[in-house]
């Protein structure tokens, strides 16, 4: 599986280089044995032809090189099992932010 997982993780890093402001979270499902990648803003997934490329020739290479493994691209979803995250890239305008407070007596 580490093969595997290189792949991936090594594509998804050439990702987030092309796009800045992408979300994109890499877990494994051990139950069902899902590769799972989640990818958002979903503008960017749906309508960005330079995204519908990689994607396509990600799995093109992924099935090529891995054919017994599976493989799940998708918006972030609650039914997905993120649990076990193997590679994330959240900007910050995805994250909340606390700042400390400071009170003025």
């Amino acid at each position: 599986m580490d093969a595997v997982k290189d792949f991936i993780i090594e594509r998804l890093k050439k990702l987030s280089n092309m796009f800045k402001g992408i979300s994109i979270k890499y877990a494994f499902d051990s139950i069902t044995e899902f590769h799972i990648i989640e990818i958002s803003p979903e503008n960017i997934r749906r309508r960005d032809d330079e995204y519908i490329r990689w994607e396509s020739d990600m799995w093109n290479d992924f099935f090529a090189m891995f054919p017994d493994e599976d493989l799940l691209i998708s918006e972030p979803c609650e039914s997905n099992d993120m649990h076990n995250v193997l590679f994330d890239n959240i900007p910050v305008s995805y994250t909340h932010l606390t700042l400390p407070t400071t009170s003025r007596v």
